[in-house]
């Protein structure tokens, strides 16, 4: 293998070093967006998003918005208005003054891209850096390297696919514990564990987490040689078709860490899934009282970028069939809602009335994903 020139003279390639990386970064991100069908390149989005960010904007600050010059600006903004994603008129007072703005098509694209892709570009950038470290050289040769043996492309999966990997890698970084290739939740917080891929160094480093741990995952679980799975089953991943109206009960009120004991105890009664006294720290609850005692609650749980998790739906078993579900699910996923995520949800596969009772008020399957209790 030939020397790679442009690495060892470091600092004096840098801005080659850098370049290279971004085409590489950029020609990956092309690939995703055509797999979402989308057929612009990935350098024309960030004139769509700077107008949906700021509304019709002359073309001196559009190219200002994007760090370009001027003439790159024109080039690529008459190519827009050429496939009908941008509009030009004259401004206000001055005829002269070109004002763009997205046509309909544009905005559908901007949706697309808030919606699908950009949260996917965003999990795989991050699944790529994750736990990068020491000089900017070094990091630089590490990215190259991890590019080298998995595309960006490659990582830009649904970030639902491995949802724990993506929550603890984005959202939920700052609760992770382990490495660049398998992570888990502080334990008295989570369960939840999730490694990179299926390779050697991330069976390697799940091995070296060690203790009981719960996957869930579209992909079969793999473990290391050491670990056993203790139980294994098939779930659902539900995800919601539009957003959600926010809901105002005035019997539901927030849960605090002064609750917690009264939501283990409600959680143990009713099994909707691991739970712990920190899982407030993964997000919102919000619970009902009756004579002072805890009798239905709902949160979140795994956050992933534009999305979060409905989890911890529960209601006392002598109190089930009064609408109180219902009514917590209402309010828990208009809370969702009101802060511009997506909601998604996990359900036991055999748990058909619960599936019925999501598809009803406007959750669809997405996947069946795998759930595997495991210790080593």
């Amino acid at each position: 293998m030939k020397e790679d020139v442009v690495r060892v003279l470091g600092l004096l390639c840098l801005g080659t070093r850098l370049k290279r990386a971004g085409d590489r970064l950029q020609a990956d991100t092309d690939e995703i967006l055509k797999a979402g069908g989308v057929t612009i390149a990935a350098a024309q989005y960030p004139y769509l998003a700077s107008l949906d960010r700021l509304g019709p904007s002359t073309l001196g600050d559009l190219a200002e918005a994007v760090g370009v010059s001027q003439p790159g600006a024109t080039r690529t903004v008459n190519r827009l208005v050429d496939l009908g994603l941008l509009e030009a008129a004259s401004g206000e007072g001055d005829r002269r003054r070109r004002v763009l703005r997205l046509t309909a098509e544009g905005r559908r694209l901007v949706t697309v891209g808030k919606e699908v892709l950009w949260p996917r570009v965003e999990a795989a950038v991050a699944d790529l850096c994750a736990g990068l470290d020491g000089s900017l050289l070094g990091q630089l040769a590490e990215l190259e390297d991890r590019l080298s043996v998995q595309s960006l492309t490659r990582r830009a999966r649904h970030p639902l696919d491995r949802p724990i990997w993506t929550a603890l890698t984005t959202r939920h970084a700052h609760l992770a514990e382990g490495g660049a290739n398998a992570r888990c939740y502080p334990r008295d917080t989570s369960p939840f564990v999730a490694t990179r891929d299926e390779g050697p160094e991330s069976l390697a480093a799940l091995a070296a987490l060690g203790g009981a741990m719960v996957f869930l995952q579209v992909d079969p679980v793999v473990l290391p040689a050491g670990m056993t799975a203790v139980k294994t089953s098939m779930g659902v991943q539900m995800v919601a078709e539009d957003a959600f109206p926010l809901v105002e009960d005035p019997e539901i009120g927030p849960l605090g860490p002064e609750d917690a004991a009264d939501m283990v105890a409600l959680a143990d009664l009713t099994k909707p899934g691991p739970f712990t006294l920190k899982a407030m720290d993964l997000g919102g609850f919000w619970g009902i009282r009756k004579d002072g005692r805890l009798i239905a609650m709902g949160g979140e749980r795994l956050k992933v970028p534009g999305m979060t998790e409905l989890s911890g739906l529960c209601t006392l078993p002598e109190e089930q069939g009064k609408g109180l579900g219902k009514r917590m699910l209402a309010h828990v996923v208009g809370r969702i809602s009101a802060r511009g995520d997506g909601v998604f949800l996990h359900a036991y596969a055999s748990n058909r009335d619960a599936i019925r009772l999501y598809e009803s008020v406007g959750f669809r399957e997405r996947c069946p994903v795998h759930v595997a209790m495991i210790k080593g």
